[in-house]
């Protein structure tokens, strides 16, 4: 923590020549035991996050209660949206919700944060497919829900579900890491690798997930 301390001394001794004030009441310190920020002068008036609370450009860094709310937050989001979408015709309730204001509200939550393992995402799933049971006048069966999660080329709907979303991308990242090792395992490849430094670090980025 001393070495905060001292980067943010240094900022606001900074402040008169580069012009640039910061405003603590925005800042925000992450820890997990905040005793020690009592007695620390940059750090006493900056705003206290727990662990499990972290959030990174609106959305959860890590599992817990904050990456529930996040997901409980599009589920009703996505129910208020059904609830008004009904007054209008089904077709334009349906480009309007598989284009805009269901899975693709949902998208960039799935993209930062191991949301994989949650399942408040059934819950997102049965809330959608509910909505579509109302829009339609019609109960889906699971295989018809099935059927409408795919793509309209493939005879669906194209209403993407939360889940096998999610399973997409994490089967993309599994076979992109398979990939890389299989790579790897060529000594061709070895030695180019070996021989540029640059390579050698970009590859270096997804071998700690396999290590």
């Amino acid at each position: 923590m001393s070495t905060v301390e001292e980067d943010i001394c240094t900022i606001l001794q900074a402040s008169a020549e580069t012009g640039l004030h910061l405003n603590t009441a925005k800042c925000e310190i992450i820890m997990e035991d905040f005793t020690a920020i009592a007695t620390s002068y940059p750090l006493a008036d900056f705003v206290r996050v727990e662990k499990s609370e972290t959030m990174l450009l609106g959305d959860p860094v890590t599992k817990g209660k904050t990456q529930d709310k996040a997901i409980t937050d599009k589920i009703e989001q996505l129910s208020r949206a059904i609830d008004r979408l009904s007054l209008l015709h089904a077709h334009d309730t349906l480009v309007i919700l598989k284009n805009s204001l269901a899975t693709p509200k949902l998208l960039y939550t799935l993209r930062t944060s191991d949301c994989s393992e949650n399942p408040l995402l059934m819950c997102f799933d049965d809330t959608l497919r509910t909505g579509l049971s109302r829009i339609f006048y019609v109960d889906l069966s699971n295989w018809q829900w099935l059927q409408a999660s795919l793509p309209v080329g493939n005879s669906g709907l194209g209403v993407r579900s939360a889940m096998q979303t999610i399973q997409t991308r994490m089967q993309t990242r599994m076979q992109t890491i398979h990939n890389c090792i299989s790579v790897y395992q060529r000594p061709r490849a070895r030695k180019q690798l070996i021989a540029s430094p640059a390579a050698l670090n970009a590859f270096a980025i997804g071998w700690p997930v396999i290590a």
